[in-house]
């Protein structure tokens, strides 16, 4: 597919950004909605959704005042022993 084969081109810091980047515009989205995002994205390349669950699964685990309502259940506080450093938001 055209997706796939324009991923495929991406270097590593390419796909490192746009993991980093779609999981940061995920954080609000309801949990139904991300889960069949997900499910597309695994459609495209198994790396590609891999990748955008692991930062949502970072970020779900991030520690925070406030809670994050909408994190898909199975990724809330599964990475809570890690450490973590603030990330800047990077754009494409």
């Amino acid at each position: 597919s055209q997706p796939r084969e324009l991923f495929k081109l991406f270097d590593e810091g390419q796909k490192l950004r746009l993991f980093m980047n779609i999981a940061a515009s995920m954080k609000d989205i309801p949990e139904e909605i991300i889960e069949r995002q997900l499910k597309l994205f695994d459609k495209v390349h198994k790396d590609y959704a891999n990748g955008v669950r692991k930062f949502l699964s970072e970020w779900c685990a991030l520690p925070s005042k406030q809670p994050k309502k909408n994190c898909p259940q199975k990724l809330q506080n599964k990475n809570k022993s890690k450490k973590y450093v603030k990330i800047k938001s990077i754009y494409l």
